[in-house]
């Protein structure tokens, strides 16, 4: 049976919680209609979650008691793993981007970062709406840690946040004698890859990728894919 999962921060202390978070009490006791008796998974969007049991509610407020004990502190904390994995999207038009983010948080990526390149058409996001987007979806799938998504940058600037982070990166793209993704990411242990736009890099974004970034230029397979259907097969294996 699915648990339920919920979003709190930062985690109380103690072996018995009192949730007080209004739209955290509505959501589990009037939308949900969660007793006594059921379990609950709790997360900090951090990288922490706990598993715990609702004992009490009211109008007001949601008892849990905290299933799992450590003699330090209480609860027991399980923190997920700490690789940060990117994808570096192009952002993408109508609601395409949206359902991008979503299905990349749900897949465990760490970092999204919306590029704006020379073929982009829609260059503007709702940083507030994909935030809001990825943290369902982290809920949904049961993560403990929320999706960053960076504002929208040029290639530069999502090169120089790669290499201040010490990030190796490969870039997708079409061509011959590109050697598949999931080899290049084996062997080359990269953490991060660039996704296009629908009509491709450009001539000169090639030449920055090769020449000044030293980034390789990989391939997604035989088929024609769409931007987030890249993107998703592109989270899928640095994920894996």
């Amino acid at each position: 049976m699915k648990r339920h999962v919920f979003t709190l921060a930062p985690f109380p202390s103690g072996t018995t919680w009192s949730i007080r978070v209004p739209a955290l009490v509505h959501q589990m006791v009037h939308v949900l209609k969660l007793r006594i008796g059921e379990e609950i998974l709790l997360v900090d969007g951090a990288g922490k979650r706990v598993a715990g049991e609702i004992v009490g509610y009211s109008e007001k407020s949601v008892e849990v008691r905290i299933q799992q004990l450590r003699e330090d502190e209480g609860a027991a904390v399980t923190p997920t793993q700490e690789k940060r994995i990117y994808v570096c999207a192009a952002i993408l038009k109508k609601d395409h981007f949206e359902w991008l983010a979503e299905k990349l948080a749900e897949l465990g990526v760490t970092d999204l970062i919306p590029l704006v390149t020379a073929r982009t058409i829609k260059k503007d996001i709702r940083l507030d709406r994909l935030e809001t987007i990825a943290k369902e979806a982290m809920e949904q799938s049961e993560q403990a840690r929320v999706m960053t998504i960076h504002a929208p940058t040029e290639l530069m600037g999502a090169m120089r946040l790669l290499t201040r982070s010490g990030v190796k990166a490969v870039v997708a793209d079409t061509g011959k004698g590109l050697k598949p993704l999931p080899d290049v990411l084996r062997s080359r242990s990269a953490t991060a890859v660039f996704v296009g736009p629908e009509g491709g890099w450009s001539d000169e974004e090639r030449t920055f990728f090769t020449n000044e970034c030293g980034f390789e230029r990989v391939s997604l397979g035989t088929s024609v894919l769409r931007g987030e259907t890249a993107g998703i097969l592109v989270g899928y294996e640095l994920s894996r």
